[in-house]
């Protein structure tokens, strides 16, 4: 960093002020330069800013005009310009991007937005893929992602509100639909992030946790999407949505439990496959948590409601095992959990051949070894085959430790041990809450039009349907 000394002493003790502000960072720049007279300092930091906007924009007109000090703000042909005054507030201008004009004569100081532009391109999220509907998915960039919600949602009634949280200063934004949000739900979420404590803000994960509050439930409380698409459908339920800077995730809130399993194709399909496909994801996320307790409880307590062929075969399959089936169904799921973290680490190619190799060898050299029976196998693929048809990555996580609760519950009390677990959990879900709205609403409370609006999916077929049928049974 390059330090002049024809600026008045004024200016410089204002330089290094700011330096100290940043702790001498040596990407702090500053250019000192003289307009009508009076000596001027352009500052910014290096790393953040567009030098080729500094210098077109703002450089180029100040030196060759000269300007009057009040025409400044007319002269330089930029949106965003500000006045700011107190240091600590230049420094926040700073460090978001802008470069800031100190004047002698002046307390005050013109902020400039001229932040580099680093954002990838648009493309379809990985996590969240379709077959038919829109392949495009949120980047970590804000505007971007606030164009991708704005040409898909053009309405005046869309509001969005902007907070600065955690030490870092990171921009969150929230959206809703005035008119179609509940202003309870709006006021309780505006009031969980300006409640947020600063010093606890450090990732997207830490707001999500803030957002969602200190709940010990197994179950997400707020979803998280990379699809504009789906944020749209969901701000014009009346729900809000938060984005944060740096994230090409989008929060959902508030949400029940079976927007998890819906998904964009349910909606650009005829109507009766649309609701199949629901009803299938559903019954996945029911049949991967108690297929591996229903197998353990059966062989240990309850053979005798298999028929007798059957307890042949599977006697068979178990004899040579050295342990029980809860030993074989928790090594299993940790082989399938390693192969599974071991396929998302590594790049593409490599992982495709983990899991062809994971599955072909090690699945077959442990029936040789005699370390599992195969109808375990069996068990464990199905199971995770089913929790993948989730929608949602947290319910899926759900999924898997539910499932591990009803394995022991299995091991240690048969059927009955599963139904308790099972009863737990559903007056657990009967009683959560998610900034008013009941978790399993329209089952809890029971509503007949939130019931079909939820387990059939009204495209514009079925709703033209429904009007005939409302015709015909009202003549």
């Amino acid at each position: 960093m390059a330090h002049r000394t024809t600026a008045p002493d004024r200016l410089q003790s204002k330089l290094k002020h700011l330096s100290e502000l940043l702790h001498r960072s040596e990407d702090f720049t500053h250019r000192e330069f003289t307009v009508s007279g009076s000596a001027c300092s352009l500052v910014y930091i290096q790393s953040l800013v567009d030098k080729e906007k500094i210098e077109r924009l703002i450089l180029r007109p100040l030196l060759n005009e000269h300007p009057p000090l009040a025409e400044i703000m007319e002269r330089i042909p930029l949106l965003g310009i500000k006045t700011v005054a107190v240091p600590e507030e230049i420094v926040r201008e700073l460090l978001q991007g802008s470069c800031v004009m100190l004047i002698e004569q002046q307390e005050r100081a013109y902020s400039f937005q001229v932040k580099a532009s680093q954002t990838r391109s648009v493309a379809e999220p990985s996590n969240e893929v379709v077959i038919r509907g829109s392949h495009e998915g949120f980047v970590e960039d804000l505007d971007t992602n606030m164009l991708l919600i704005r040409e898909r949602h053009q309405n005046e009634r869309l509001v969005l509100r902007q907070f600065f949280v955690g030490k870092t200063r990171k921009q969150v934004l929230l959206l809703h639909i005035e008119g179609s949000a509940e202003p309870e739900a709006v006021n309780a979420v505006t009031r969980k992030i300006e409640g947020i404590d600063q010093n606890r803000i450090h990732s997207h994960g830490d707001l999500l946790s803030e957002i969602e509050g200190d709940s010990f439930s197994v179950f997400p409380l707020a979803m998280k999407t990379e699809r504009p698409d789906r944020v749209n459908f969901y701000l014009k339920q009346g729900r809000c949505v938060v984005l944060v800077d740096g994230s090409p995730s989008a929060i959902v809130v508030p949400v029940n439990f079976f927007a998890f399993f819906q998904s964009p194709d349910d909606y650009n399909t005829r109507w009766w496959y649309g609701s199949l496909y629901f009803g299938l994801r559903l019954f996945g996320f029911i049949f991967s948590m108690i297929l591996p307790g229903l197998y353990i409880s059966v062989i240990q307590y309850h053979f005798e409601i298999l028929p007798e062929d059957l307890i042949f075969s599977l006697q068979s399959s178990i004899e040579l095992i050295p342990y029980g089936g809860v030993a074989e169904a928790l090594f299993m799921v940790l082989i399938l959990e390693l192969l599974r973290e071991a396929s998302i680490r590594l790049p593409t190619r490599i992982a495709q051949t983990i899991g062809i190799v994971g599955g072909l060898v090690i699945g077959t050299e442990v029936v040789n070894a005699h370390l599992v029976s195969t109808t375990m196998i069996v068990i464990i693929a199905l199971t995770a085959i089913a929790s993948y048809t989730a929608t949602s990555y947290e319910i899926q996580n759900t999924s898997r430790l539910l499932t591990l609760l009803f394995t022991l519950s299995a091991e240690l009390y048969g059927l009955p041990g599963m139904m308790t677990v099972l009863t737990i959990a559903l007056l657990h879900l009967c009683r959560l809450q998610t900034f008013g709205m009941p978790y399993l609403f329209p089952l809890s409370p029971s509503g007949n039009e939130g019931f079909v609006r939820t387990f059939i999916i009204q495209n514009r077929l079925f709703q033209s349907v429904a009007e005939r049928i409302r015709q015909t049974f009202g003549r």
